[in-house]
């Protein structure tokens, strides 16, 4: 079964249901990551609450210089610019997330529950 996505669209024999499936199965992929990473930092600062906050600012602050210094052709390839900036924003959401944990605060996904 072919599974090109090109600029002209799916090829006309891959279902829809399978190009559906495959992206719920890449988001609840994306999901127990988060959830799972989002778990070990919390209980790797929980270990010392009186850096708890630098830690995680340290931590934003490392992850987000990395993704500014990702090379323009390694971006290229991923989207450019768009993608840097939503891989940005969703780092930035990732460690709002965590700080909100920490400080008992509802998360964004909690709120809209």
């Amino acid at each position: 079964m072919a599974t090109y996505a090109g600029e002209q669209g799916l090829a006309p024999d891959v279902p829809k249901q399978y190009v559906e499936d495959l992206l719920n199965e890449i988001a609840a992929d994306q999901a127990v990551f988060r959830i799972t990473l989002q778990s070990l930092l919390l209980r790797l600062f929980a270990t010392r609450p009186e850096t708890a906050a630098r830690g995680v600012a340290e931590l934003r602050d490392q992850v987000l210089r990395s993704i500014d210094r990702i090379p323009a052709a390694d971006a290229d390839r991923a989207g450019g610019d768009r993608w840097k900036r939503l891989t940005a924003q969703r780092a930035e959401q990732l460690f709002g997330e965590i700080e909100d944990a920490m400080t008992g605060a509802p998360t964004s996904r909690q709120a809209e529950q």
